[in-house]
């Protein structure tokens, strides 16, 4: 686990520099140090990174991405096994949320392909 974790934080740096950091790269690779560090036991560096990485997806407009979903999804059951039952459910409402726009949204687009 402490290779992976210097081998996430190396590709971050690297990402970061040449990409930039509000890349959809950069978010992958924070939540993949943010799983990293949780495992070791750092809950709540692994939760700034998880929830930097779910903050950037939004801010690119993939906030209700299946990839997004997930991240909440984990970020959640984090919460819960630290009993942090009001983030927990906050996190769900938020995951309850996107997917009823997204059933709103596919519902409405097949509406309109359907006249």
């Amino acid at each position: 686990m402490e290779k992976a974790r210097l081998n996430y934080e190396r590709a971050l740096k690297i990402k970061r520099r040449v990409l930039g950091y509000g890349h959809s790269e950069c978010a992958d690779t924070m939540y993949h140090l943010g799983v990293v560090l949780y495992l070791q036991g750092k809950e709540r560096d692994a939760e700034a990174l998880i929830q930097d990485s779910i903050k950037m997806l939004e801010e690119g407009d993939e906030g209700e991405s299946i990839v997004c979903i997930r991240r909440l999804r984990y970020l959640s059951q984090m919460y819960l096994k630290s009993h942090r039952l009001a983030d927990a459910e906050m996190v769900q409402r938020k995951i309850l949320h996107i997917m009823e726009l997204s059933k709103v949204l596919f519902l409405l687009s097949h509406s309109l392909l359907s006249n």
